[in-house]
């Protein structure tokens, strides 16, 4: 599994206002036939493939918990971290999990800030299913100085 990346637009959201640390955050799973476009996927509304209600998933994915902002003085750099997404007992099939920040009223509106590549589809046996956020956090700005 890589580690969570930022989708390239959600600094543009982050920057205008639709993202925030302290909005609701929400983890939602999804299958093969989503693909990313890191270029124009910016929305909710943009993506395809969630998994259906069943196995142990929900439609809607899950609130993420303990969101925190972070800074580290030695890399000028913040970064948003979070407990790991975990779905239990799972019995899915999934590609990829995807983090929106679900303040805002509609699809169209809601900001994707994050995303979880798999690399191939993962299907667990009626056990737990952890996405893991990774050492870096979800979404880490740097300072060019």
């Amino acid at each position: 599994m890589a580690p969570a990346r930022p989708y390239p637009r959600a600094l543009q959201s982050l920057l205008n206002g639709e993202i925030s640390v302290a909005h609701a955050w929400r983890a939602t799973l999804h299958d093969a036939t989503y693909t990313p476009n890191y270029d124009t996927h910016r929305y909710q509304s943009d993506l395809t493939g969630e998994l259906s209600t069943a196995g142990g998933y929900i439609v809607g994915g899950i609130l993420l918990a303990n969101k925190v902002l972070a800074y580290d003085a030695a890399t000028d750099s913040a970064w948003v971290d979070c407990d790991d997404p975990l779905w239990d007992p799972a019995t899915f099939d999934a590609r990829w999990c995807v983090v929106t920040d679900v303040n805002a009223g509609t699809a169209a509106t809601r900001p994707l800030v994050g995303i979880v590549d798999f690399e191939a589809v993962k299907s667990p046996d009626n056990g737990p299913f952890r996405v893991q956020i990774g050492g870096i956090g979800l979404l880490r700005l740097a300072s060019l100085a």
